[in-house]
């Protein structure tokens, strides 16, 4: 049996594809590019294509292009942001985007994104009556589960107990 076959990383990521799949793609299309980037760097470490030394940067993005994502990603919250869009709207390609942004800010892209929607969705959550649902379509969730599930992990405590306290 190969490496490549017993590698835990490539069966972990490949079971939470299929699993979003199944889902119906609850979690958007960053954390689908962000498992396809993963899967990618695994398969090319395994079978030899990255034959060249790997190029480190040890800066990380400007304050410029820090700025720009985080101007791109506020005014799109609601809109299907993907690791192309951020990636472009810095000039970089996707894999040197990920790679300086994780050396910028310490997280992933799409973790990035979640917790900037869940940022905006507390500010709605202690101004106003609106629903949960419509606080959860508003920050960009597709549905109040996945937004509750999101909330509760970034924020520690559901939505709705988010409400009553604030």
């Amino acid at each position: 049996m190969s490496d490549a076959a017993k590698d835990s990383r490539l069966s972990s990521l490949l079971y939470a594809l299929e699993n979003e799949r199944l889902c119906g793609y609850p979690s958007g299309p960053l954390f689908t590019d962000a498992i396809e980037q993963a899967l990618a760097a695994i398969v090319v470490s395994y079978e030899g294509i990255a034959r060249r030394r790997v190029q480190v940067y040890k800066g990380g993005m400007t304050p410029y292009q820090m700025k720009r994502v985080n101007d791109f990603v506020s005014s799109n919250l609601t809109s299907a942001i993907t690791l192309k869009d951020l990636a472009e709207c810095v000039g970089l390609s996707v894999s040197h985007f990920c790679s300086l942004f994780r050396k910028s800010t310490g997280r992933t892209p799409h973790y990035f994104v979640l917790e900037s929607r869940i940022t905006h969705a507390k500010s709605l959550l202690g101004g106003s009556n609106r629903s949960l649902l419509d606080v959860a379509l508003s920050s960009g969730f597709r549905t109040h589960q996945h937004f509750s599930r999101i909330f509760r992990r970034i924020v520690g405590v559901s939505p709705r107990e988010y409400r009553s306290r604030h």
